[in-house]
């Protein structure tokens, strides 16, 4: 699958964030887990998972990493060549964004059930992804869980280069990129914050 081809079925992608990501994006881009925390001397964290949300202090401020929780609590027996550790690294190594808007709203409500706000930020496919196509990968499974099955599910090819995709973008469940990918003004579209209890607010533009 090409670029053209996605943008013909998924035109808008979109990204969510703790309170306050919105303008760490918007100065420096989306970073992934692991960028942040290397910036930061804690690049032994990139291999482990996170039980809870983890701030990192950067030269910008400080940015709020996603808890990691999947639902397995030994992963070695479901993973396909490759390590605990590995598997949290090729994670964290990447920057998520939804295609399915109904799996974007799971996650805010998941959050606003537990009291917390986030942002929502709302991309032209195209103008986004242009510049970092070649490091566009995609996946037709949710990453964290892992299906009731006895042998091995995930491992390095849960994800694959978007030009080795040949299947419908509408089975894709995540599209992720594994560079820091440049946001400009004219690749955003909206960006909301929702806050439990509150109207949705549009705080850009």
């Amino acid at each position: 699958m090409d670029l053209d081809a996605l943008v013909a079925k998924l035109p808008r992608i979109w990204h969510a964030t703790f309170v306050g990501g919105w303008e760490g994006i918007q100065r420096s881009g989306l970073r992934s887990s692991a960028d942040l925390l290397a910036e930061a001397g804690r690049s032994d964290e990139t291999t482990v998972m996170r039980t809870d949300p983890v701030h990192v202090d950067n030269a910008e401020g400080v940015a709020v990493l996603r808890n990691q929780v999947p639902n397995r609590t030994d992963l070695a027996p479901y993973l396909d060549g490759i390590t605990v550790a590995e598997w949290w690294e090729m994670l964290n190594s990447r920057s998520y964004f939804f295609a399915d808007e109904v799996a974007l709203d799971r996650l805010v409500e998941s959050y606003a059930k537990q009291g917390i706000a986030q942002e929502v930020i709302s991309f032209q496919t195209r103008r986004l992804l242009s510049p970092v196509v070649d490091h566009i990968e995609v996946s037709t499974v949710n990453a964290g869980v892992f299906p009731r099955a006895t042998g091995p599910t995930r491992g390095r090819s849960t994800f694959q280069p978007l030009a080795e995709y040949s299947g419908l973008a509408t089975k894709l469940k995540e599209l992720t990129v594994t560079t820091t990918v440049p946001v400009t003004d004219a690749a955003v579209m909206k960006v909301v914050r929702f806050t439990p209890g509150q109207d949705p607010v549009r705080i850009w533009p």
